[in-house]
């Protein structure tokens, strides 16, 4: 079964909702990629954003910037500037 774009729109806005501007703007490029990944799953899975919970989102931030890409560990990858 396909998702519409409008169920992505919403667990966008919803992530946002839940995890507030300063969380989301702190976060890196990669970081942010990997959360969009991560909620895509989430949303196929539940397959409306209504049925993704906040705990859900939580859990998906939490896991990628304390445990999968903390800031600080990979920026000695990075070209420098």
């Amino acid at each position: 079964m396909s998702i519409d774009q409008s169920e992505y729109d919403a667990i966008s806005r919803k992530a946002e909702a839940v995890l507030g501007h300063a969380k989301i703007d702190s976060m890196s490029r990669p970081q942010l990629n990997l959360l969009n990944r991560a909620l895509d799953r989430v949303l196929k899975r539940r397959l409306t954003a209504e049925a993704v919970t906040p705990d859900e989102i939580i859990g998906q931030y939490e896991q990628i910037v304390f445990y999968v890409l903390p800031h600080g560990a990979y920026e000695h990858l990075l070209p420098p500037e």
